[in-house]
């Protein structure tokens, strides 16, 4: 079973650091985040990676998988786009199958996390929502929905933990799922931009991975997960 840590004991885990990298969000950084989820001293059993495209979280998922031993949801977005048999640049000369792809996404999200054991980490949460607003219609809507407001409140929860992946310097390729145009540095600051607005607008706690190294970024999300009592799983 994961069990919570001391924050004391957490602060050598690359507690300075972290804190030193958020110097310029000091209401953001783990401890103040952890304490006012609350989620300190409580079990986190869903780990979510948002942000823009580009940005690293679907590394970041798979090494948090990897070294925690915990289920693993892969990003939603790139398997609806396989069944539909198509590529975004085409769904996106038609507003209103953009539309219906991006309304399929994040149904399909909140349909991976009940069909999957916990504890769990996701390539994203409602962060879809960000090109639903960009390339289709409705995000107004599918936000005052039931279903939205609920899945939103689920993100607030206690057993949550929401890390916001901020864009990094280096280049970022197209390939089938991502086209050229999306991996151009305006685009991605767009969306970058929309998520941090959304996650804030919804009130969903969060901690910004900034545009580190790999090896710093694993080092801050792991002292993030050690103060919310995750533990790395034993190697042979």
């Amino acid at each position: 079973m994961l069990r919570a840590a001391s924050l004391a004991e957490s602060r050598g885990v690359g507690g300075s650091m972290m804190e030193t990298m958020l110097h310029d969000r000091p209401e953001h950084t783990p401890e103040r985040l952890i304490a006012a989820s609350p989620i300190h001293g409580r079990t986190v059993q869903r780990l979510y990676f948002c942000g823009p495209h580009g940005a690293g979280k679907s590394t970041l998922v798979r090494w948090v998988s990897a070294t925690y031993g915990v289920s693993m949801i892969h990003e939603v977005a790139r398997g609806e786009l396989a069944k539909l048999e198509t590529t975004l640049p085409a769904l996106r000369s038609d507003t209103e199958r953009c539309t219906a792809y991006q309304l399929d996404v994040f149904r399909g999200q909140i349909a991976a996390e009940r069909s999957i054991a916990r504890p769990f980490v996701s390539d994203r949460a409602c962060d879809n929502l960000c090109y639903l607003a960009d390339s289709g219609d409705g995000v107004g809507a599918l936000w005052e929905s039931e279903e939205c407001r609920a899945y939103v409140e689920s993100l607030r929860a206690p057993d949550a933990l929401v890390f916001l992946v901020l864009p990094h310097g280096g280049h970022v390729s197209a390939d089938t799922a991502r086209p050229a145009a999306d991996a151009e540095r305006r685009a991605i600051d767009r969306i970058d931009g929309m998520a941090k607005l959304l996650l804030e607008i919804a009130r969903i706690p969060y901690i910004p991975v900034g545009p580190m190294s790999v090896q710093e970024r694993q080092r801050q999300i792991a002292g993030c997960l050690r103060l919310a009592g995750w533990r790395k799983k034993e190697t042979t």
